[in-house]
């Protein structure tokens, strides 16, 4: 059995572009660039992705041009015939998992907002719980390990 798997990451170079084949089958184009240093401009490889389904009609206008994301498929090389009857050849990847990476855009400064508390059916949970308000005022006091600030990451 033969593997065909590739795993990649990068920004979307344009707006996906949504079509139908001609049986209505919805495909959703778009180019990744991916580059393995992103200070040098100059080695920027370009993808081209198809999401295929109903997850290409729903994602349409989420991956736009400079969208983060982080994607598996396979890579596919189809066959075509020119208008002068020339065969040629396109590399593209049928994209599997996709998923979004988040963006640098992010305000550091601001903090995640603590997970809704579910209350039980029992009616065991009150709004009045001390302990309850200190899970709300500060989400992070029982985590295990140190708050990390983006400055100590070394890349």
């Amino acid at each position: 059995m033969d593997y065909n798997k590739i795993i990649l990451s990068g920004r979307l170079g344009q707006d996906a572009e949504l079509q139908y084949t001609s049986s209505g089958y919805a495909v959703l184009n778009f180019s990744l660039a991916n580059s393995p240093n992103y200070k040098d401009k100059d080695k920027v490889s370009f993808f081209r992705c198809a999401l295929w389904g109903k997850r290409a009609e729903s994602m349409k206008d989420y991956l736009t041009k400079g969208t983060a994301i982080i994607m598996d498929g396979q890579v596919v090389i189809d066959k075509y015939q020119k208008q002068n009857g020339d065969i040629a050849y396109i590399t593209k990847i049928n994209v599997g998992d996709l998923q979004f990476a988040q963006s640098n855009k992010i305000d550091p400064s601001s903090k995640p907002k603590a997970a809704p508390q579910k209350q039980p059916s029992g009616g065991g949970w009150h709004q009045d719980n001390p302990q309850a308000k200190q899970a709300d005022e500060d989400p992070d006091k029982d985590l295990p390990f140190p708050a990390i600030d983006d400055e100590d990451i070394p890349f």
